[in-house]
């Protein structure tokens, strides 16, 4: 059994390690850079420095630049640096924040892609408030590199 924290793009609920989860801060609109990966909205400063934040709706184009989805906060990832720091990764742009939930493994159904940079998903389950999908934060954290 592993911890994820859940939130929703929209009304589409997903998953995510939690271990991965720095922090979830109010939306701030990124500042937008040009010649960028499409799926990047922006920088936005944080604590000292910037970190790039991503639409995970774009990088799947699901949507076009033109269209909107309502963000309301910002999921910081973290990752561990050579000397065990943490460090802000990305920000990934979210509806809503819902709760740390601890979810078998066995209950993903883990889908195979030819491409999984392509898709960053894991899997999908299936619990009493719906399906969600499970998003593997290894793929998510290389997105902008």
């Amino acid at each position: 059994m592993m911890a994820y924290r859940l939130f929703q793009i929209g009304q589409q609920r997903y998953a995510i390690n939690s271990q991965s989860v720095y922090e979830i801060i109010k939306w701030r609109q990124p500042t937008s850079l040009p010649y960028s990966n499409i799926a990047v909205m922006g920088m936005i400063a944080w604590k000292g420095g910037l970190v790039p934040v991503i639409d995970l709706l774009r990088f799947w184009s699901v949507i076009k630049d033109e269209q909107q989805t309502q963000y309301r906060q910002i999921l910081i990832m973290q990752r561990k640096t050579k000397g065990e720091q943490i460090a802000p990764l990305l920000g990934i742009g979210i509806s809503r924040a819902l709760m740390v939930n601890t979810l078998e493994e066995k209950a993903i159904q883990f889908i195979s892609s030819n491409e999984p940079m392509r898709t960053a998903i894991k899997g999908s389950m299936m619990t009493s408030q719906g399906v969600i999908t499970v998003l593997s934060s290894e793929i998510i954290g290389q997105i902008v590199q």
